[in-house]
């Protein structure tokens, strides 16, 4: 199993294949690329809320939430979050 010397995304959770993501050397990954390479999301993951967490430089963990359904349904790419190395995604279960 090569590992990608570019880094990898974590993605845990609510998605069919959680475990890392290999980014790419050449192109921007974004958050819901990486969703996409991990099968996608599960029927029981909480869209609005997914949990992107950033080591920053001076050790902190900086703690990002997406909405999903506000990417795809109002069309806002802007929203997606592009992910760096090191990046853990956490989509959570939806209770309801």
């Amino acid at each position: 199993n090569m590992v990608s010397p570019w880094g990898t995304v974590t993605v845990l959770g609510e998605v069919r294949r959680p475990g890392p993501v290999d980014m790419p050397a050449t192109e921007e990954m974004n958050l819901t690329r990486v969703l996409m390479v991990a099968g996608g999301v599960t029927s029981m993951a909480n869209k609005n809320k997914i949990q992107v967490t950033r080591c920053m430089p001076d050790g902190t963990q900086k703690k990002t939430f997406v909405d999903l359904e506000e990417i795809g349904k109002d069309g806002r790419p802007d929203k997606d979050m592009v992910l760096k190395a090191g990046d853990v995604v956490w989509v959570p279960v939806s209770y309801y």
